[in-house]
């Protein structure tokens, strides 16, 4: 997703196959400081503001910090709060 902006979002249907903590990794592509990031499973804020760091045009993984998931299907969205950013791909692990 190139020119990802503040306010638009992106929603994709996951399937939580395992009921266990798990973490989002974004990798992104920004030119400027201050670009920031949520993710909302089934509309509730799982991740706070992911802010990404001083943009050197480069693409870089972020991950969101950890958060019990039980199985079960859900509705993930990617949220830009600010800036303008490019989207790679994003992937869920499970920690634990």
């Amino acid at each position: 997703m190139e020119d990802f902006t503040a306010n638009e979002w992106l929603e994709y249907t996951v399937y939580i196959t395992a009921t266990g903590v798990y973490t989002f990794a974004l990798r992104v592509n920004h030119a400027d400081a201050g670009e920031a990031v949520h993710l909302e499973l089934n509309h509730t804020d799982i991740s706070g503001e992911m802010a990404l760091s001083d943009g050197n045009g480069a693409w870089t993984d972020y991950t969101s910090r950890a958060v019990q998931i039980d199985q079960g299907v859900y509705v993930l969205r990617i949220h830009a709060d600010s800036g303008t950013f490019s989207l790679n791909y994003f992937d869920v692990q499970k920690v634990h």
